[in-house]
């Protein structure tokens, strides 16, 4: 593992292999899979490489617009209306009883804070950036590439609201089908297919149950650790994810291309579209 040691974190290369990880093992090539950049005032545009997926606000509402398109959509131009490369209904399960998995051990006691370390980084992540007016003293709040990366989703709900519904539970010991077989993705043998964070999409596309392998608490830095929850609060919204580079209606990106999205959108953060009073 190469670290960027000045900045005592992963370098970027190597956070986008780990984010890849995460999910199900699989190590990208290196090189942006996906970029993001505001666009049509208020939304942002997801470059898929081969299409680009519009994301504009319509957190409660329902009324925002977006979906994918074959090409970038002109600065003033029509948005797309579809559900892009999102599924499932946007109803939430109620949690599990029993909740699936186990419990995430209060033993080390590093577990926990990691936990709660990475659940800040990603909050703060997906908060609005306010500033006060320098007259009226008040604060103004935006929309960033990050808050907009979840926007459009069939919940209606932004991550910011998502992320406290999302419940963390132990994965080490959880099993998945995988070619009809059980599968323990936190104990494969092959270091490099070793998940690090990953749902049950057997569950459901909206599940809010997302498992931690052990190797999820040897990260020290949150903010690595945060873009690796962003990545499945994500999902929890309705992200869909196949094996397939191919993006389209009903076609998503593969795990790889997500991580590029959240690491362009979320690494830093930049504000979108016209602040309003908070």
């Amino acid at each position: 593992m190469f670290l960027n040691r000045e900045a005592g974190r992963l370098s970027e290369p190597v956070l986008r292999a780990f984010l890849a990880l995460a999910m199900f093992g699989s190590l990208p090539v290196f090189g942006n899979l996906a970029s993001v950049e505001r666009c049509q005032g208020d939304c942002i545009c997801v470059n898929w490489n081969n299409g680009v997926e519009v994301r504009c606000p319509d957190f409660g509402a329902g009324s925002g617009g977006g979906g994918w398109t074959p090409t970038a959509p002109p600065p003033s131009g029509p948005i797309p209306d579809n559900n892009g490369t999102y599924n499932g209904s946007g109803q939430i399960p109620p949690p599990s009883t029993p909740a699936p998995g186990q419990a995430i051990p209060s033993q080390p006691t590093s577990y926990v804070e990691r936990l709660n370390s990475a659940k800040r980084a990603a909050s703060n992540k997906l908060n609005l950036r306010c500033h006060k007016d320098p007259i009226t003293q008040l604060p103004n709040c935006w929309e960033t590439t990050c808050t907009m990366l979840l926007a459009n989703n069939p919940t209606h709900q932004p991550g910011r609201n998502l992320q406290g519904s999302v419940i963390y539970r132990s994965g080490q010991t959880y099993s998945v089908l995988k070619n009809g077989q059980p599968y323990f993705p936190c104990q494969d043998p092959d270091p490099q297919m070793a998940t690090i964070v990953f749902r049950d999409v057997a569950r459901g596309a909206n599940d809010r149950y997302v498992f931690l392998c052990d190797r999820f608490f040897s990260f020290a830095d949150p903010a690595d650790t945060g873009l690796m929850l962003i990545h499945e609060i994500l999902h929890f919204a309705g992200q869909g994810e196949d094996l397939t580079p191919v993006v389209g209606v009903g076609n998503p990106p593969t795990t790889n291309q997500i991580s590029d999205a959240v690491i362009d959108a979320c690494e830093a953060p930049q504000e979108v579209g016209d602040g309003y009073p908070q």
